[in-house]
């Protein structure tokens, strides 16, 4: 395999692997509000959504933690829930209803959508190019950048909660 191809592989492995990262953590610090949104979803029971809620997000940042380190069963894994989620959206899809996507906490809020089975798509591909590549040299820069994505959109999410603050001051006529 070229160095190039090696480099794509192990790029879209980063990339899927930071995606199940965020996604993961967002769970864990809004959990009351990802296992209430799993209520939206059809056919969702209650108790269900404290098994959810709670072995989710563990699960994701595993996956993520076994992407980074390019294990087979952390890329099926991967691919099984994407497809998953894919079918739930799916679902929510056919039965025309608004449900909260909550994948990456309150960051970017939205619905599920054609977008969301699209993106997951995406990250599908990018897991399958990356089943037949070979140990992994560099493991490091990958947690580094991951690390720093995940610096930024912190910094950002809370740059974005200041932002809806200040202008609720001015709203009020406080500011």
């Amino acid at each position: 395999m070229t160095e190039i191809a090696s480099f794509a592989q192990e790029t879209c492995l980063d990339l899927v692997a930071t995606v199940f990262l965020l996604s993961g953590g967002a769970k864990m610090v809004g959990l009351r509000a990802f296992r209430e949104g799993l209520l939206f979803i059809p056919y969702m029971r209650i108790a269900w959504t404290y098994v959810i809620g709670w072995t989710l997000p563990v699960g994701e940042l595993l996956i993520a933690l076994g992407l980074y380190l390019n294990f087979l069963p952390a890329k099926l894994a991967a691919i099984a829930l994407l497809g998953l989620f894919s079918l739930v959206i799916g679902l929510v899809l056919s039965k025309r209803l608004q449900v909260p996507c909550n994948c990456f906490g309150n960051f970017g809020a939205r619905n599920m959508s054609a977008g969301s089975l699209r993106n997951n798509a995406i990250l599908m591909v990018a897991t399958l190019a990356t089943l037949w590549l070979p140990d992994r040299i560099n493991v490091g820069s990958s947690l580094t950048a991951s690390v720093l994505v995940l610096l930024f959109v912190t910094i950002a999410r809370e740059l974005q909660r200041q932002y809806q603050f200040l202008s609720g001051l001015r709203r009020q006529g406080v500011l």
